[in-house]
């Protein structure tokens, strides 16, 4: 009975850690993984206005021995997000059905990337989001591909650069693309 209660106990933990909720507004969502970049967004500004928020994504917000504001993730509705984006061909990607440690033409476009509903040619995979930061800067988690890890196999790969960053404005709902313009890859 206790082997039976420790397999449940580490079944929920590990669910929890690599969960991550989809942010209110924009439906975004991805998952942790272990390997990680970060863009840093020094005052976004749309239309002149400085993006409201307050930095904080739900992978932050409960960060034990460290205080956060937390207001966007408790009242949403006001907070501006930015997001990053890769496309991917889910017709590409394949997945181990027979678990026999090898994938069969059989199984190759059989992955919904995005969780869509859809496979197509270009879909839109979300890296990682955020809420901006009125105070500073704006950091944005993108995950990147873990070799070990089959659940992050639409993310980044080594070499890869994401396709777009997108910012939620909510004081207007409406969706822009912020474009690499004054974005440097290091």
């Amino acid at each position: 009975m206790l082997m039976l209660i420790r397999k449940y106990y580490y079944l929920i933990f590990f669910g929890f850690i690599f969960a991550f909720p989809p942010n209110q507004e924009t439906g975004w969502k991805y998952r942790q993984s272990t390997s990680q970049t970060f863009y840093m967004f020094e005052n976004i500004h749309v239309d002149g206005e400085v993006a409201f928020g307050d930095g904080v994504n739900p992978s932050t917000a409960d960060t034990t021995g460290v205080t956060y504001s937390a207001y966007c993730i408790l009242d949403s509705i006001d907070c501006d997000v930015v997001g990053v984006f890769i496309n991917r061909n889910e017709l590409e990607f394949g997945f181990d059905f027979n678990y026999d440690n090898e994938i069969t033409t059989d199984e190759i476009g059989q992955l919904d990337l995005n969780d869509d509903g859809e496979i197509t040619s270009s879909a839109e995979i979300c890296l990682g989001w955020t809420y901006a930061d009125s105070l500073g800067f704006t950091t944005i988690p993108i995950m990147g591909r873990d070799v070990n890890n089959s659940y992050t196999e639409e993310y980044l790969y080594s070499g890869d650069l994401p396709t777009e960053i997108l910012f939620w404005d909510a004081s207007n709902q409406t969706l822009i693309n912020m474009g690499f313009d004054n974005v440097i890859n290091v």
